[in-house]
Order: C-alpha cells, then sequence, then structure tokens
C-alpha cells in the first residue's frame, strides 16, 4: 500500500493523497545467487493499492527471498520471506513444572521434559539443551484485596514505569541426553541472593529442546513461580494524611494460601524523601524502624508525623 502527504495549493493544510495510476516495478531476487528471477509492472489503483502473486517452482531454493517495489520519483521499498521445507513431526516433547507445596528462595525444583515417537516408544540418547530464565512478577495472596503485598510501582509523566530495579534474571543453559525412557530431569535451585535490597516473587520459566539424530527438533516449556518467603505481609493505609494526626496502618501476615499467622517477628521501616537543593537527587532518610510480632489477623498501628512530607513504610518477614 503506497500513500502519502503533500500540501494543498494555499501550502497551509497538509491532505491525505494515494498516488493512483503509478507504475511499480515489482521483482524477486533468489537467496543464493541474488539474482532476480521474476519480474513485474503493476499499476496502483485510485486508492494507492497494488496486487501481486509470486509463483514459485516446486523444487526452489530454501531460505529468505528478497522483493524490491520502485515506484515513480524515486519511490522504493524492500521485503523479505522465508521459504522452509516442511518435515511431518516424527515425535513428541512435552515439559512438566514441579507439583506439590509452593516453592520458596532457598529451596529447589524438578521440571522433566519427555519425548516420545509418534508411532509409539520414548526417544532415547536424544540431545536435549535447557534454557532457564526468571522475571520478575507479582503475587498477592488470596482474600486480602485490600492491602499492599508489594512494592509500590513508579508513576511517572507519562503513565506506568513499572519497578526501579532490574525485572529479569540471568538466562542459564544446560546440555544433556535423554534416558531410556526417553526423559531428563533438571534439578533447579533457588538460592537466596544476600545482596538483594528487597526480595520479589519471580516466574521461573523452563524451556527443554530435544534434537533427533535426523536433527529434527521439537520444544516445549514450563513455568513456575518461586516466593521470596513462605510467609507475605501486607499493608494496609490511607494514601495522604495530615502532620500531627493519627495514622492508621493495617498490618497482616498470611502464607501463600492467604491463611493468617501469628507470632511471626516482623520489621517496619519508615524512611521519606528529600529533594537535594541542587540538581534532581533524592536523598533518602530513614525515620525509624520498629520491631513486632504479628497477630491472628489484622493488626493495628497508630502512627504520628510531626511533620508533612511524603513517607515510605516498609514491612518485612524474614
Amino acid at each position: 500500500i503506497a500513500r502519502g502527504c503533500r500540501p494543498t495549493t494555499d501550502n497551509k493544510l497538509v491532505e491525505l493523497w494515494s498516488p493512483g495510476g503509478v507504475p511499480v516495478t515489482l521483482q524477486c531476487f533468489d537467496p543464493g545467487s541474488g539474482q532476480p528471477i521474476w519480474k513485474q509492472v503493476v499499476t496502483t489503483s485510485e486508492y494507492g493499492t497494488f496486487y501481486a502473486e509470486i509463483p514459485l517452482p516446486t523444487e526452489c531454493g530454501l531460505g529468505w527471498y528478497g522483493v524490491s517495489c520502485e515506484m515513480g520519483e524515486g519511490g522504493h521499498h524492500y521485503h523479505e520471506f522465508q521459504v522452509q521445507e516442511f518435515r511431518r513431526p516424527e515425535f513428541n516433547v512435552s515439559c512438566t513444572a514441579p507439583s506439590g507445596p509452593p516453592l520458596v528462595t532457598g529451596g529447589s525444583a524438578i521440571v522433566a521434559v519427555h519425548a516420545s515417537y509418534f508411532a509409539g516408544g520414548p526417544l532415547t540418547q536424544a540431545n536435549v539443551e535447557w534454557t532457564v530464565d526468571s522475571q520478575k512478577t507479582t503475587f498477592s495472596p488470596a482474600g486480602w484485596p485490600a492491602f499492599h503485598f508489594q512494592d509500590a510501582p513508579v508513576w511517572g509523566c507519562f503513565g506506568f514505569r513499572g519497578f526501579q530495579d532490574d525485572d529479569s534474571g540471568p538466562v542459564l543453559r544446560h546440555k544433556s541426553n535423554t534416558n531410556s525412557k526417553g526423559q531428563h530431569r533438571l534439578c533447579i535451585d533457588f538460592k537466596a541472593n544476600a545482596s538483594q535490597k528487597r526480595k520479589y516473587p519471580v516466574q521461573v520459566k523452563a524451556n527443554g529442546t530435544v534434537t533427533d539424530i535426523n536433527r529434527q527438533t521439537m520444544s516445549s516449556s514450563a513455568s513456575f513461580t518461586v516466593h521470596p518467603s513462605k510467609y507475605y505481609v501486607g499493608i494496609k493505609t490511607l494514601p495522604w494524611a495530615r502532620a500531627n494526626t493519627s495514622v492508621e496502618v493495617e498490618l497482616v501476615v498470611c502464607d501463600v494460601a492467604g491463611k493468617a499467622i501469628a507470632d511471626v517477628p516482623l520489621t517496619v521501616r519508615c524512611t521519606s524523601t528529600q529533594r537535594k537543593r541542587f540538581g534532581n537527587d533524592v536523598e533518602v532518610i530513614e525515620r525509624w524502624v520498629k520491631e513486632y510480632t504479628s497477630a491472628p489477623g489484622t493488626m493495628c498501628l497508630d502512627l504520628l508525623f510531626d511533620e508533612g512530607g511524603e513517607y515510605t513504610l516498609e514491612a518485612r518477614v524474614a
């Protein structure tokens, strides 16, 4: 489709125009030699469009073919399409995620890939290549919709900008072979990073690619969530308050399923931000840190802030 804009006769407005009746020269180039194998001249319609079919022989070469479109007055466009040979799949691959209790940082999980022939029987001694990556995700235990269990997102002038820290982890790779049952099991350890200031739930994706003796490859993947702890702490408070006025803050500690848990030590930290006099740098000031023990349900804190400003409350459990 060829369309463009041009000024009107009074040179004050711009109108949309479609160059109808313009000849367009089309050429298709072989991926191996780069020589043209087809050429045709078409004419655009009154709407600035054209249509053409490129015939490909049955025994044409495989690869990326190039198509050039040349229009009058120097208009030029280049497009590519790929030609591949169809191969009927000879085997199937499935990947399974771990089942059972919630996965927590510091533990491990086992993912398995299974390859079998459509004709029957396992695909043994086939090459297996694993790719494992992780992405920061969000999670809130069920039953507490009014509580906030994650770090607050950053909002900019043009909308949501996401979270402050890096969202993804390193990509891990591993190579092996299927066993006599056509399976391969991979154990993934979730080691805690002591240098991390905040801990988040992560979505882990494990992809297993199996290659048979004929170099045919099939892939399958499985995803699961790894929690930073077996407990989550949620905060509920008003978004604003007056200075020297009591502010009610509600806290709850619950497990992954949403059941409130009592007698769990937690730490609440209060900070404020102060912009420096010169530049756009912001200084984070720690106001106080207090230790509490969770209640069987929600627990209420009455906090007093003697001066105005923006404050951040951070609650953490082990």
